[in-house]
């Protein structure tokens, strides 16, 4: 399985030249070579105003290309980015800003700052929590309980498609499946399908984790969960979610999220083994 950036990055260098977006500023098209420039500017300032993994960035940009530029650098550095659009009211890109807990704004006064900047090759390793405890082989017990989410692409898809129809007057954010599943749960999924995954307490989870950000074969896949461990005293603080309105909203224009039981969480794990998301896991287990 390859992530989309690889697939992008693939079309970069295969071609470079080709005409990649157009729009009114760039109405012979932007190549990929510099569309990846640029967003190699954007991830380079984002990067050296530390801007990480799990950080929100708005966009604030005019219609057309350079808002495809800023999301792929934030993307390229690993963040999450919202995007408003120019003729939103103050207010409500405030009210934007401070509910998705943005640590920073890219719009046109910072533009041409960001393209002055070196470009920066590469982009933040793609990871999962999900993956990374397979790679472990083991997860917390205090995380056994907490929910997450789990959702379909196709009806995620459709939620998208029903909520564009909503009165630009309303703010309406990602949708996402109304049951939610505990990590305890998965894990006994993951064992179900020969995927090896204990329960371990806080301080053997440590050790194991410490461990394994020492080993060049698996460090790599243990980024998202350096933050269970943080030793630099720095505290992350987690923005709770609501996601009520846009349940109601969704059940009034006829649509309702697959319950997430066990079936559907080994339909979702045995997709992922079948398109390689766990060879680096069966690699370990042989």
């Amino acid at each position: 399985m390859k992530y989309i950036s690889e697939r992008f990055m693939e079309n970069v260098k295969s071609g470079p030249d080709l005409p990649f977006l157009y729009d009114d500023r760039n109405p012979e098209g932007i190549t990929f070579a510099e569309f990846n420039t640029s967003s190699a500017c954007v991830y380079a300032w984002l990067k050296s105003h530390g801007i990480r993994r799990e950080d929100f960035v708005l966009i604030s940009l005019p219609r057309g290309v350079l808002p495809y530029i800023a999301a792929v650098g934030v993307w390229k550095a690993g963040a999450a980015f919202v995007i408003v659009e120019e003729d939103y009211a103050r207010e409500r890109i405030a009210f934007i800003r401070e509910d998705c807990g943005c640590r920073v704004e890219l719009n046109l006064e910072l533009y041409q700052e960001m393209m002055n900047m070196s470009p920066l090759e590469g982009y933040e390793l793609e990871n999962c929590t999900l993956r990374a405890y397979a790679v472990l082989g083991c997860y917390p017990s205090d995380v056994a309980g907490e929910t997450v989410e789990l959702s379909f692409i196709d009806e995620t898809a459709r939620a998208v498609v029903l909520l564009s129809g909503t009165s630009r007057e309303f703010t309406v954010f990602h949708p996402f499946n109304a049951y939610l599943v505990e990590v305890g749960e998965i894990a006994r999924v993951l064992n179900l399908c020969d995927i090896p995954v204990e329960e371990v307490g806080h301080d053997a989870f440590s050790r194991r984790l410490q461990e394994g950000l020492t080993r060049e074969d698996i460090s790599g896949y243990l980024s998202t969960l350096v933050h269970y461990d943080l030793s630099d005293g720095e505290v992350r603080e987690s923005i709770p979610v609501d996601n009520q309105f846009t349940i109601q909203a969704l059940s009034r224009l006829g649509f309702s999220w697959t319950a997430a039981d066990r079936q559907i969480i080994r339909r979702m794990i045995e997709s992922l083994k079948r398109r390689g998301f766990f060879d680096c896991v069966m690699e370990r287990t042989r």
